[in-house]
């Protein structure tokens, strides 16, 4: 009997980058973002579960989701890759981030301050 087995080296796949050159206020297309390095949510929030390339992409596809329930932000873990044949590491949309964040070496969260939308204006 011959058993194959496939083998993927993780240098052979790359890493997200986290938190890094990501300041605690950073604004994305004309939002600002609140970034909260090495913390997570619950994930009962979780929306929609990503892989991509970097934390900055996962809030991009954050603010351009275009879906009935707002995302209010993501979780992205550079160390969790995406399964084989796929690239980019796990990133949570949440449509809640409720309570306070927990302390975690592989998450990295951010909270999307979308701008009010004020019902006068819409109507002018």
């Amino acid at each position: 009997m011959v058993i194959l087995l496939s083998i993927t080296f993780l240098s052979e796949r790359a890493f997200g980058a986290g938190c890094a050159g990501l300041t605690n206020t950073t604004t994305l297309q004309g939002i600002d973002i609140n970034i909260l390095c090495n913390s997570v949510f619950l994930t009962e929030q979780v929306y929609s579960v990503l892989y991509t390339a970097s934390f900055e992409d996962c809030i991009l596809e954050c603010i351009d989701l275009l879906a009935d329930v707002d995302c209010v932000g993501v979780q992205f873990s550079p160390s969790t890759l995406a399964p084989t044949g796929l690239n980019g590491s796990t990133c949570y949309l949440q449509w809640a981030l409720g309570g306070n964040p927990s302390q975690s070496d592989t998450w990295d969260s951010a909270r999307i301050q979308r701008p009010a939308v004020v019902p006068s204006e819409v109507f002018k």
